[in-house]
Protein backbone atom coordinates (compact mmCIF):
# COMPACT_ATOMS: atom_id res chain seq x y z
CA UNK A 1 0.00 0.00 0.00
CA UNK A 2 1.38 3.12 -1.09
CA UNK A 3 2.12 6.17 1.70
CA UNK A 4 -0.68 8.57 -0.05
CA UNK A 5 -3.33 5.77 0.19
CA UNK A 6 -2.29 5.20 3.81
CA UNK A 7 -2.50 8.88 4.42
CA UNK A 8 -6.13 8.89 2.71
CA UNK A 9 -7.07 6.08 5.24
CA UNK A 10 -5.93 7.61 8.08
CA UNK A 11 -8.22 10.40 6.87
CA UNK A 12 -11.22 9.63 6.46
CA UNK A 13 -11.12 7.54 9.94
CA UNK A 14 -10.37 11.30 11.03
CA UNK A 15 -13.21 12.39 9.54
CA UNK A 16 -15.76 9.87 10.77
CA UNK A 17 -15.01 9.91 14.03
CA UNK A 18 -16.00 13.17 14.28
CA UNK A 19 -19.36 13.58 14.43
CA UNK A 20 -20.51 17.23 13.83
CA UNK A 21 -23.39 19.37 14.55
CA UNK A 22 -23.88 23.32 14.21
CA UNK A 23 -24.89 24.24 18.10
CA UNK A 24 -27.10 20.84 17.77
CA UNK A 25 -25.35 18.51 19.80
CA UNK A 26 -28.33 15.94 20.67
CA UNK A 27 -28.58 15.28 16.49
CA UNK A 28 -27.36 11.29 17.04
CA UNK A 29 -28.29 11.46 13.07
CA UNK A 30 -25.38 8.71 11.13
CA UNK A 31 -25.69 10.58 7.19
CA UNK A 32 -23.30 11.83 5.72
CA UNK A 33 -24.63 15.47 6.17
CA UNK A 34 -23.77 14.83 9.79
CA UNK A 35 -19.84 14.02 8.93
CA UNK A 36 -19.33 17.50 7.18
CA UNK A 37 -20.90 19.66 9.90
CA UNK A 38 -19.10 20.40 13.51
CA UNK A 39 -16.77 18.75 14.90
CA UNK A 40 -16.47 16.00 17.69
CA UNK A 41 -13.87 13.40 17.54
CA UNK A 42 -14.11 9.83 19.55
CA UNK A 43 -12.13 6.84 20.25
CA UNK A 44 -14.67 4.84 20.44
CA UNK A 45 -18.29 4.27 21.34
CA UNK A 46 -17.66 3.47 24.90
CA UNK A 47 -15.72 6.81 25.01
CA UNK A 48 -18.28 8.34 22.96
CA UNK A 49 -21.03 7.76 25.63
CA UNK A 50 -18.66 9.34 28.76
CA UNK A 51 -17.16 12.01 26.46
CA UNK A 52 -20.54 13.14 25.72
CA UNK A 53 -21.55 13.67 28.94
CA UNK A 54 -17.98 15.07 29.92
CA UNK A 55 -18.74 17.77 27.46
CA UNK A 56 -21.72 18.62 28.69
CA UNK A 57 -20.22 19.22 32.08
CA UNK A 58 -17.44 21.41 30.37
CA UNK A 59 -19.52 23.27 28.64
CA UNK A 60 -22.10 24.14 31.61
CA UNK A 61 -19.23 25.31 33.97
CA UNK A 62 -18.04 27.68 30.83
CA UNK A 63 -21.53 28.92 29.87
CA UNK A 64 -21.60 29.82 34.06
CA UNK A 65 -18.44 31.28 34.16
CA UNK A 66 -18.59 30.15 37.74
CA UNK A 67 -15.67 27.90 37.45
CA UNK A 68 -12.25 27.82 35.15
CA UNK A 69 -11.36 24.26 35.22
CA UNK A 70 -12.35 20.62 36.02
CA UNK A 71 -11.30 17.31 36.16
CA UNK A 72 -12.04 14.58 33.92
CA UNK A 73 -12.01 11.20 35.20
CA UNK A 74 -11.80 9.18 32.04
CA UNK A 75 -8.65 10.58 30.42
CA UNK A 76 -7.24 11.16 34.05
CA UNK A 77 -6.67 14.95 32.53
CA UNK A 78 -7.12 18.21 34.24
CA UNK A 79 -8.47 20.92 32.29
CA UNK A 80 -8.22 24.61 32.07
CA UNK A 81 -10.34 27.59 30.80
CA UNK A 82 -8.53 29.98 28.21
CA UNK A 83 -10.78 33.57 27.87
CA UNK A 84 -8.67 35.82 25.70
CA UNK A 85 -9.25 38.90 27.28
CA UNK A 86 -8.88 41.38 23.89
CA UNK A 87 -11.19 39.42 21.82
CA UNK A 88 -13.50 37.90 24.40
CA UNK A 89 -12.95 33.98 22.83
CA UNK A 90 -12.51 30.69 24.67
CA UNK A 91 -12.12 27.08 25.26
CA UNK A 92 -10.58 24.36 27.40
CA UNK A 93 -6.98 22.70 26.79
CA UNK A 94 -5.51 19.90 29.02
CA UNK A 95 -3.55 21.15 31.51
CA UNK A 96 0.29 19.56 30.39
CA UNK A 97 0.31 21.41 27.16
CA UNK A 98 3.47 23.68 27.26
CA UNK A 99 2.11 27.66 27.12
CA UNK A 100 4.08 29.86 24.67
CA UNK A 101 4.72 33.89 26.06
CA UNK A 102 1.76 35.64 25.52
CA UNK A 103 2.16 38.18 22.75
CA UNK A 104 2.38 41.99 23.60
CA UNK A 105 -0.62 42.79 21.77
CA UNK A 106 -2.63 40.17 23.62
CA UNK A 107 -4.17 38.73 20.46
CA UNK A 108 -3.79 35.45 21.47
CA UNK A 109 -1.82 32.18 22.63
CA UNK A 110 0.07 29.17 21.61
CA UNK A 111 0.30 25.56 23.43
CA UNK A 112 2.03 22.98 22.30
CA UNK A 113 3.72 19.46 23.58
CA UNK A 114 7.21 17.57 22.98
CA UNK A 115 5.86 14.79 20.86
CA UNK A 116 4.62 17.80 18.71
CA UNK A 117 0.42 18.82 19.20
CA UNK A 118 0.59 22.47 18.58
CA UNK A 119 -2.71 24.88 18.96
CA UNK A 120 -2.71 27.97 17.82
CA UNK A 121 -5.81 30.71 19.46
CA UNK A 122 -6.17 34.01 18.15
CA UNK A 123 -8.05 36.96 17.18
CA UNK A 124 -7.65 39.45 14.66
CA UNK A 125 -8.59 42.43 12.62
CA UNK A 126 -8.35 40.63 9.35
CA UNK A 127 -11.71 41.79 8.38
CA UNK A 128 -10.98 45.58 8.92
CA UNK A 129 -7.93 45.30 6.83
CA UNK A 130 -8.31 42.91 4.44
CA UNK A 131 -11.89 43.81 3.30
CA UNK A 132 -12.48 39.81 3.08
CA UNK A 133 -15.88 38.17 2.48
CA UNK A 134 -15.89 34.61 5.10
CA UNK A 135 -16.20 32.66 2.10
CA UNK A 136 -12.76 34.08 0.39
CA UNK A 137 -10.89 33.48 3.87
CA UNK A 138 -11.91 30.14 3.77
CA UNK A 139 -11.06 29.37 0.44
CA UNK A 140 -8.09 31.24 1.00
CA UNK A 141 -7.49 28.80 4.36
CA UNK A 142 -8.51 25.61 2.21
CA UNK A 143 -5.56 26.82 -0.44
CA UNK A 144 -3.22 26.57 1.93
CA UNK A 145 -3.45 23.16 2.77
CA UNK A 146 -2.57 20.45 0.46
CA UNK A 147 -4.75 17.14 1.77
CA UNK A 148 -7.94 18.71 2.85
CA UNK A 149 -10.64 15.83 3.71
CA UNK A 150 -13.37 17.35 5.64
CA UNK A 151 -14.39 21.35 5.42
CA UNK A 152 -17.35 23.46 5.98
CA UNK A 153 -18.87 26.79 5.39
CA UNK A 154 -21.22 28.23 7.97
CA UNK A 155 -23.54 31.19 8.67
CA UNK A 156 -20.49 33.17 10.98
CA UNK A 157 -17.93 30.39 10.52
CA UNK A 158 -15.78 28.00 8.90
CA UNK A 159 -13.81 24.91 9.50
CA UNK A 160 -10.97 22.93 6.95
CA UNK A 161 -9.79 19.62 8.34
CA UNK A 162 -6.92 16.87 6.78
CA UNK A 163 -3.53 16.10 6.78
CA UNK A 164 -0.64 18.40 6.16
CA UNK A 165 3.15 16.89 6.23
CA UNK A 166 2.19 13.87 8.48
CA UNK A 167 0.23 15.99 10.94
CA UNK A 168 -3.18 16.04 11.10
CA UNK A 169 -5.13 19.25 11.58
CA UNK A 170 -8.12 21.46 12.41
CA UNK A 171 -9.01 24.71 12.62
CA UNK A 172 -12.11 26.90 12.47
CA UNK A 173 -12.73 30.19 12.56
CA UNK A 174 -15.68 33.17 13.32
CA UNK A 175 -16.05 35.99 12.03
CA UNK A 176 -17.88 38.99 12.23
CA UNK A 177 -18.19 42.57 10.84
CA UNK A 178 -14.98 43.82 11.70
CA UNK A 179 -12.98 40.74 13.48
CA UNK A 180 -12.06 36.53 13.54
CA UNK A 181 -11.60 34.39 15.85
CA UNK A 182 -9.46 31.27 15.18
CA UNK A 183 -8.31 27.96 16.61
CA UNK A 184 -5.96 26.00 14.78
CA UNK A 185 -5.07 22.56 16.04
CA UNK A 186 -2.70 20.10 14.49
CA UNK A 187 -0.72 16.77 15.93
CA UNK A 188 1.06 14.32 14.37
CA UNK A 189 -0.94 10.93 12.42
CA UNK A 190 0.53 8.48 15.62
CA UNK A 191 -0.86 10.25 18.41
CA UNK A 192 -4.29 10.26 16.85
CA UNK A 193 -5.98 8.24 19.08
CA UNK A 194 -4.77 9.81 22.48
CA UNK A 195 -5.27 13.56 20.76
CA UNK A 196 -8.68 12.83 19.56
CA UNK A 197 -9.76 11.85 22.88
CA UNK A 198 -7.91 14.16 25.30
CA UNK A 199 -7.90 17.40 22.93
CA UNK A 200 -10.01 17.44 20.28
CA UNK A 201 -13.15 16.31 22.40
CA UNK A 202 -12.80 19.11 24.51
CA UNK A 203 -10.91 22.16 23.03
CA UNK A 204 -12.38 22.11 19.78
CA UNK A 205 -15.94 21.28 21.11
CA UNK A 206 -15.39 24.01 23.96
CA UNK A 207 -14.42 26.66 21.25
CA UNK A 208 -16.92 30.08 21.81
CA UNK A 209 -16.54 33.22 19.93
CA UNK A 210 -16.22 36.93 21.66
CA UNK A 211 -15.47 40.25 20.11
CA UNK A 212 -16.58 39.67 16.25
CA UNK A 213 -18.41 43.07 15.58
Amino acid sequence: MSIKSLYFIIAISFAFNYSCSNNDENNNSGNADKVNSEVKFNNNSNQNSSGEKTMKFANDTNIRADRDSFFDPLPKVMYYRYYNERYGFEFFYPGYLIKSNTPENGDGQEFSTKDGLEIFAYGSNDIEVSRKTLKEMFEDVKSNHENIYLNKLGENYFIVTGIDNGKLFWTKTYAGKKYTNTLYISYPIEMKRKYDSEVMGYAADTFKPGKLD
